[in-house]
């Protein structure tokens, strides 16, 4: 199991070194492959596409972050954590955010963070879903993402805490309640 964290790490930070050089899109799986020596085989036994190699450092990040709002953080306390472990690994994040593809971390972290939102009201929090708090789910996860990848393209000049604290003043003020209801 060890090893199979050890080559997605490596995979992971080898992508970031490619990053500042080039943009993501422009980047082969084959260089990819190449630069973090192990076989496309390899590769494809862990990740699905380059854009996936992004994908599963944000999932790893959602663990301790979003999926921990209305549990144990409140949304800015969670989105203050991602924020914090995006920065850390700002070499990556900063480059990749420049991807158009569909599988980009940046329409990723939208989907992912509109699914993690609606299963903690569902499933966790068991607010039934109604129209008006989906459509609040999804501008949630809209504008938080968006403007996590505008800090992003911008070089994370600005502190992570200073980011989740604005976008904070904009989430939907009926879901923050929900959210942070029990905390």
């Amino acid at each position: 199991m060890q090893e199979y964290h050890e080559v997605q790490w490596r995979i992971f930070h080898t992508l970031g070194c490619l990053l500042e050089k080039n943009n993501l899109d422009s980047i082969s799986t084959k260089q990819l492959c190449e630069e973090s020596h192990v076989s496309r085989q390899t590769f494809y036994r862990y990740f699905q596409d380059k854009y996936s190699v992004v994908n599963w450092h944000f999932d790893l990040l959602t663990k301790d972050t979003l999926q921990q709002i209305g549990r144990t953080l409140t949304w800015l306390q969670a989105h203050i954590k991602l924020f914090t472990e995006l920065h850390k690994e700002r070499s990556v994040y900063v480059y990749a955010a420049n991807s158009v593809d569909y599988n980009s971390v940046e329409k990723y972290a939208y989907r992912r963070s509109r699914d993690i939102y609606a299963t903690t009201l569902t499933n966790y929090i068991k607010v039934p879903p109604t129209k008006a708090l989906l459509f609040q789910i999804d501008a949630a996860a809209l504008i938080a993402s968006q403007l996590m990848f505008i800090w992003g393209e911008k070089g994370m000049k600005e502190p992570p805490e200073e980011l989740a604290t604005l976008i904070d003043t904009v989430l939907p003020r009926e879901l923050k309640e929900i959210f942070n209801h029990n905390l």
